[in-house]
């Protein structure tokens, strides 16, 4: 969907119109969320399945951090969630040149070794959102909020916002809970 077209005034008036007359935050929420889904997947469906699963992940472990009262439970659970979000990273921005790096360094040692490398697009923002998601995680293991529902439809409307994810502005968490 390119932001000159036709096609994205109509989304966004849409989008714009649903939100204004959704009073409620949480559906507004909800309403930020799904378009933002739809925003990502008109462009590659696969970027938006890929971002739903990393989601519900996301949810599972979040959800766990905050229910668990040990804190080394929950510092598990945190570990899990950075390597997610690390790994999603390092998957689809770095795997390729570490993989033809290797190849390489093997190479003038004399050695010939096939690497595998993967032919993925690279998803539209994935360093931005990575680290968004790093910073939210971390900041639900800090702060412990007890508003369960609301923080973590707070949380996936913050981190999936499409307009965050094409601008690259970094919020601190706190700002865009209070909101």
């Amino acid at each position: 969907m390119n932001f000159t077209s036709l096609t994205f005034l109509i989304f966004f008036l849409l989008v714009l119109t649903f939100y204004w007359f959704a009073r409620e935050k949480n559906i507004q929420n909800s309403i930020l969320l799904l378009t933002s889904y739809l925003f990502l997947g008109w462009y590659r469906w696969q970027f938006a399945l890929l971002l739903g699963i990393l989601t519900i992940a996301d949810y599972v472990i979040i959800l766990q951090m905050i229910l668990w009262p040990e804190q080394r439970e929950r510092k598990r659970w945190l570990v899990l969630g950075i390597g997610l979000n690390l790994g999603s990273l390092f998957l689809f921005k770095y795997f390729n040149f570490f993989s033809e790096s290797i190849r390489t360094l093997f190479y003038l040692f004399g050695f010939q070794i096939s690497t595998y490398t993967l032919d993925l697009l690279l998803p539209l923002g994935i360093s931005f959102y990575t680290l968004k998601k790093k910073s939210a995680t971390c900041w639900i293991f800090i702060a412990r909020p007890f508003c369960l529902k609301r923080i973590l439809s707070n949380l996936h409307s913050m981190r999936h916002f499409f307009h965050k994810l094409l601008q690259g502005q970094l919020n601190r968490t706190a700002i865009f809970f209070h909101k």
